[in-house]
């Protein structure tokens, strides 16, 4: 009788175990499915030779060289929208909103930095793929929070995409992909000079 019940118990967990594991194998692939790429070209009549792509997949783009194309991107599913830019080559600044989340317990606190900022050179014919990334600055403990920087990385890379999405195939590759393809790392904030501010 009692191996029967723990029999039982152990099939049960193992079932409960199963379901959660396919429902974040599901919800990773219904966000992959809808993240979907947003074009916007500054000027129609430049021709490929003379321009640069650019993907960007992290933050809430605001500004491209002072000229406001928030709207471009704007929807009721904004963290699914990824703007990719066909731009001059050469100086470009961008200048966008980037949210990033402490937990504590059952706490969750949600830290959106305004108006980031970064410049680049990007060169003619060329594509690249643009995100934030963070490292440590100050280790944490019991009672106190790590610190980081973030960071814009530009990577020399260009993802398959699937019409206007990024194929699943190819999102699972991408952190295979990138760390040999880094080309340029520019810090914009630090989290504790953020929560100062707070």
């Amino acid at each position: 009788m009692k191996r029967k019940i723990l029999f039982l118990l152990l099939s049960v967990s193992v079932l409960l175990l199963m379901t959660s594991c396919l429902s974040i194998f599901f919800a990773e692939s219904n966000e992959i499915r809808r993240t979907r790429m947003v074009e916007w070209t500054f000027d129609e009549s430049l021709p490929a030779e003379k321009t640069a792509k650019v993907l960007l997949w992290s933050g809430q783009l605001k500004t491209y060289n002072g000229i406001d194309i928030a709207g471009v991107f704007t929807t009721k599913k904004m963290l699914h929208i990824k703007p990719l830019l066909n731009i001059p080559s050469g100086a470009a600044e961008f200048v966008f909103d980037y949210t990033y989340i402490r937990s504590h317990g059952n706490t969750t606190i949600y830290y959106t930095v305004r108006d980031c900022k970064f410049r680049y050179n990007f060169e003619a014919g060329k594509n690249y793929l643009v995100t934030v990334g963070r490292e440590e600055t100050a280790k944490g403990h019991l009672f106190k929070d790590a610190h980081y920087t973030y960071n814009i990385n530009i990577y020399d890379y260009w993802p398959e995409l699937d019409g206007d999405r990024i194929s699943n195939k190819e999102y699972k590759n991408l952190e295979k992909q990138l760390p040999s393809s880094k080309i340029a790392v520019i810090p914009i904030f630090n989290t504790e000079e953020v929560e100062k501010k707070k």
